[in-house]
C-alpha cells in the first residue's frame, strides 16, 4: 500500500519560515545539510571498505563513548548506581555481542584478496 500525503501546509509554512532572512541559521542549515552528506557517505565507504560488521562495531564503540560523554556533560543526568550500572552493562553487552559477531565472521570467511590499483 502507497500512503499519500498532502504536504502542500508543510512546504507553504517553511517558505514562510521567518529564519529564512538571518544569514546565521541559512549558513548553519547549508552546513548541516554538507555534514549529513559526508557522513553518509563515510557510513556507505565503511561499509563497502571494510563490511557491515566492522561497522556496527565501530558504531556501537561510537555509541558507548556517547552515552558516557553525555552524562558527564549533559548536565540533565541524575547520578545514581542503578542507572549508572544498568547503562554499564547495556554497553558492555552491545561490545561483547559486537565483539563476538565480529570473530566468528572472521573464522567462517576466506581471507579477503587484497587488490592494487595502478594509475
Amino acid at each position: 500500500p502507497v500512503l499519500c500525503v498532502d504536504t502542500t501546509a508543510l512546504i507553504e509554512m517553511t517558505a514562510q519560515f521567518e529564519g529564512w532572512n538571518d544569514w546565521w541559521f541559512c549558513l548553519q542549515f547549508v552546513m548541516i545539510n554538507i555534514l549529513g552528506f559526508v557522513l553518509m557517505y563515510s557510513a556507505i565507504l565503511c561499509t563497502v571498505i571494510c563490511g557491515p560488521l566492522t561497522y556496527n562495531v565501530a558504531g556501537v564503540m561510537k555509541s558507548t563513548l556517547i552515552t558516557y560523554a553525555g552524562m558527564g556533560f549533559g548536565g540533565d543526568y541524575i547520578f545514581s548506581w542503578v542507572n549508572f550500572i544498568g547503562i554499564t552493562i547495556s554497553a558492555v553487552g552491545g561490545i561483547v555481542y559486537s565483539a563476538v559477531s565480529f570473530s566468528t565472521l572472521e573464522q567462517n570467511q576466506e581471507p579477503r584478496k587484497q587488490m592494487v590499483s595502478i594509475a
